[in-house]
């Protein structure tokens, strides 16, 4: 937070498991948030993505907890959260560039999965790429 606060960062508290979530403009950030949200709902968005990284990025894809690593980097990382009266916020970020540099600076935790970007595995891919795809998956 000093950190942010001292370079006019914007920053907001989101009270999900995890750490620090580090997004910027090219990256793409979705969040659902329900009553009784069903612990599937996480696991279905994950396989989805999953398939469609392997379809576009990479066949070297797998899940380590609450991420999504491509040769074990991590570019995907889903954050929890359930209130006290049932409602769930569920936050997915989705890496398209990464500072690891501007990282290490926000964060005070000592990074075990290096974090990467789609975008240094497939250029092509944009994330409004991504953003059409999970519409497909909304309808």
């Amino acid at each position: 937070k000093e950190y942010c606060e001292q370079n006019n960062i914007p920053f907001i508290f989101e009270p999900y498991n995890g750490g620090a979530i580090c997004t910027d403009k090219n990256d793409l950030q979705l969040a659902f948030s329900t009553n009784d949200m069903p612990v599937k709902f996480q696991k279905v968005i994950s396989d989805r993505l999953v398939n469609w990284l392997k379809l576009n990025v990479s066949k070297n894809i797998s899940t380590d907890g609450n991420d999504i690593l491509i040769e074990n980097k991590k570019v995907v990382g889903f954050g929890r959260y359930t209130l006290e009266n049932g409602m769930t916020l569920l936050v997915v970020q989705i890496s398209f560039v990464v500072d690891l540099d501007f990282i290490r600076n926000v964060t005070n935790k000592e990074i075990k999965k290096i974090p990467v970007g789609i975008n240094e595995y497939n250029l092509n891919i944009s994330r409004n790429d991504l953003i059409w795809e999970v519409l497909k998956w909304l309808y």
